[in-house]
């Protein structure tokens, strides 16, 4: 549809999601115009790895989903302090879909583990699934990090605190809760102990 924006918008939106590379595609980038032509620049060169290029177009937009873009964007840079900022506000901007916003709790999760802020980063991730983000996504990371907060817990002393961890691992079910049960048992025998003591 010639002239059409938003068809071609949608169009090249399909065309990236299927894995497609073709010339076809700086055509319909170049169908776009206002702030649909950065948004189609920057999809294709973040498709082409281009990262720097593409937060420099989604950077010009002041529309909230294209934010949440370039704050992907800065976390595959490895600029995940820049990151930050950006995918806070998206996770509580009420104007984007719930989905949208429970992948931005999920990058920010991402980023918060990257920069060794367990806690922050436990919470972003349990606020992703809590907006609907499917939990085969976060899992892994959710389990990662609930470990690293028990052994960072149990290191400092804190067993209460590594127990409530684990009874968050446990939560989650899969085949790490039968270990964290017994992690769970093992940890309030030992803060029964210190306690009696």
């Amino acid at each position: 549809s010639p002239g059409n924006p938003s068809i071609a918008l949608e169009s090249l939106l399909t065309h990236l999601a299927a894995g497609d590379r073709s010339a076809q595609l700086s055509d319909l980038a170049g169908g776009l115009s206002g702030e649909g032509a950065g948004f189609g620049a920057a999809l294709l060169a973040a498709a082409d790895g281009d990262l720097a290029t593409a937060e420099r177009n989604l950077a010009r937009s002041p529309q909230p989903a294209h934010d949440l873009m370039r704050a992907v964007v800065l976390l595959a840079k490895g600029e995940g302090h820049r990151a930050l900022p950006p995918l806070e506000r998206s996770v509580a901007d009420n104007s984007l879909p719930n989905l949208a916003r429970s992948y931005a709790g999920f990058y920010l999760g991402v980023a918060h583990v990257r920069r060794r802020q367990l806690p922050p980063a436990a919470h972003a991730f349990e606020e992703a699934l809590e907006l609907g983000l499917p939990q085969e996504l976060a899992r892994e990371h959710l389990v990662w990090t609930y470990n690293q907060l028990v052994i960072d817990a149990v290191l400092n002393g804190k067993l209460a605190d590594a127990a409530d961890w684990l009874s968050k691992l446990v939560a989650l079910g899969g085949t790490e809760a039968a270990a964290a049960r017994q992690n769970v048992a093992y940890v309030l025998s030992l803060l029964g102990q210190e306690r009696a003591r």
